[in-house]
């Protein structure tokens, strides 16, 4: 069994990268991929564990992208913000796009003091120190979504998502992120294989547009699709994995397990109870061979 998208307390997950490696031998896994957001200190921190566990671990990393202004201008309407794994199973993440990665930790701070000047607006005061205190550098969301529930000013981190900084709530805070073509392109530069994140929230049932759009996408270098997720049934799985095959484009998936942040997602199974991506899906059938 495997999982290709999980997350540690070095990001937006509640496991650190030691409680993950043996939660993963628990469950069964031989291959993981740790897929922390903008930042591999997870998969570092894990290498040794992983490797005296006898499991597999795979270099990983989520990124924040925005759209393309050719993208929208072709396919108006959809979300802007498109997340990005990006994958190493041959090598090392060099040095130079380890670099690149930690530059967009400045977008997340930006977005960061931006909804604590909202928050504050309505009387939720959480400083900027105490934020990084509780969630470190890579804190976002969810972090000050859990210092106000310890704080009872919400019930859940998912009522803190509805009511303030969730994509649809009103004090939602877009992240200044790259274009989603450049990043695929330095991944491609890198030696790294780029897989579209849980499509299902990007496009959504717009399945005829999200042809065109998958096409466009793929013309920039894209690597892969994310067809297996947690959010995604096995229908919709299913049509991705005609669309992978329709674009040469190779086939990831995985829980998006972060811990309690995230519950009733498990590793390997996501919220069903049989593995969630088939054995043989690390077999990357890329275009250029790999």
């Amino acid at each position: 069994m495997i999982d290709l998208h999980t997350h540690t307390n070095k990001s937006d997950g509640t496991a650190s990268p030691g409680e993950l490696i043996d939660a993963a031998v628990a469950a069964g896994l031989t291959r993981l991929a740790i897929t922390d957001h903008d930042t591999f200190d997870g998969w570092e921190a894990a290498r040794i564990p992983a490797t005296n566990a006898g499991l597999t671990l795979i270099p990983g990393v989520e990124l924040s992208t925005t759209l393309d202004a050719d993208a929208k201008a072709l396919l108006p309407g959809f979300r802007a913000d498109v997340h990005l794994l990006a994958y190493f199973p041959g090598a090392e993440p060099p040095a130079a796009f380890r670099e690149w990665v930690g530059t967009l930790l400045d977008s997340r701070w930006e977005r960061n003091r931006a909804l604590l000047r909202r928050l504050a607006g309505k009387g939720l005061s959480v400083s900027e120190e105490e934020l990084r205190a509780f969630g470190g550098p890579v804190a976002g969301r969810v972090h000050l979504a859990r210092l106000l529930k310890e704080r009872g000013h919400v019930q859940s981190i998912d009522e803190a998502f509805r009511s303030y900084f969730g994509e649809k709530a009103g004090d939602y805070v877009p992240r200044r992120c790259p274009p989603l073509s450049e990043t695929i392109s330095r991944v491609r530069e890198a030696g790294g294989i780029p897989s579209l994140a849980h499509p299902i929230r990007f496009w959504g049932e717009r399945r005829e547009e999200a042809v065109e759009l998958c096409g466009w996408i793929a013309s920039q270098g894209l690597g892969a699709l994310e067809v297996w997720h947690s959010e995604q049934p096995p229908a919709y799985s299913a049509w991705l994995t005609t669309l992978a095959d329709r674009f040469h484009l190779g086939r990831t998936g995985g829980s998006d397990f972060h811990g309690r942040n995230k519950p009733g997602i498990s590793l390997g199974v996501g919220r069903g109870a049989t593995p969630l991506v088939p054995a043989d899906a690390w077999r990357w059938q890329f275009a250029d061979g790999r």
